[in-house]
């Protein structure tokens, strides 16, 4: 059975209804350069500036934002093979 996996900016990004487009826009750059950070093609290279201004975004502080973006793997603590 495959791994799911996912950004763990996504969580983020749904919590607020932020979109890939808004985190561009707020930090001037094109979506793609998300997507690919998003996507593990690229690792986010920002000033502080432009991490303080990403948090702020995401309703969050600078120290509680991953560090990488990449898909990491999902684990579901809900399922029931982890109840025993």
């Amino acid at each position: 059975m495959l791994e799911k996996e996912q950004s763990p900016l996504v969580p983020l990004m749904a919590m607020r209804g932020i979109t890939q487009q808004q985190i561009a826009d707020t930090l001037g750059i094109r979506r793609e350069t998300v997507s690919n950070w998003m996507t593990g093609k690229t690792i986010p290279r920002l000033s502080l500036e432009e991490w303080d201004k990403l948090a702020r975004l995401l309703g969050t502080s600078v120290d509680h934002l991953p560090r990488n973006f990449a898909p990491q793997p999902i684990h579901n603590t809900s399922s029931p093979s982890s109840h025993i």
